[in-house]
């Protein structure tokens, strides 16, 4: 992996902050099971939501 420091973050230059909030965030009341129950579709729980590990690699 190469580090590009002209690359875009979603059409973005990021400074050298990069992705942090800051000294003075915005926060809120929002917690993951909330936030998650307006994501996913009904019927889809939570806990169905495990991570997908790839094992296989693509060569050259």
């Amino acid at each position: 992996m190469v580090a590009d420091p002209q690359a875009r973050y979603y059409g973005t230059a990021l400074d050298d902050r990069g992705l942090n909030p800051g000294a003075n965030p915005r926060l809120g009341p929002t917690r993951f099971a909330e936030w998650i129950g307006r994501t996913v579709p009904r019927g889809v729980a939570a806990a169905d939501l495990a991570p997908v590990v790839s094992t296989t690699r693509s060569r050259p």
